[in-house]
């Protein structure tokens, strides 16, 4: 995980196969869900048709979505067209 909570894809240290990267896949999250501060501020993206995961490290612990420019940006749109339909005469 970077700085940021944003999941960090390193290509230089390519497993030789799948079972392997299942591995680290499993290492990983032992180490994000070990941390009682880390565990706590893991969240579910509220996108629509999203599942994505991500650490919160907001002021506030408010973030919502895994993304603000994918998910965060199609939740606001979807609220502004709404918000347009219901003052159209």
């Amino acid at each position: 995980m970077g700085d940021d909570g944003e999941a960090v894809f390193r290509t230089d240290t390519a497993p030789p196969d799948a079972r392997q990267a299942l591995c680290r896949i499993a290492a990983d999250a032992a180490t994000l869900l070990g941390a009682a501060d880390t565990r706590a501020r893991l969240r579910i993206c509220d996108g629509h048709n999203c599942s994505g995961r991500f650490v919160d490290k907001s002021v506030g612990r408010r973030r919502r979505w895994c993304s603000m420019a994918i998910c965060g940006n199609r939740a606001k749109a979807a609220q502004h067209r709404r918000t347009a339909a219901r003052s159209t005469p």
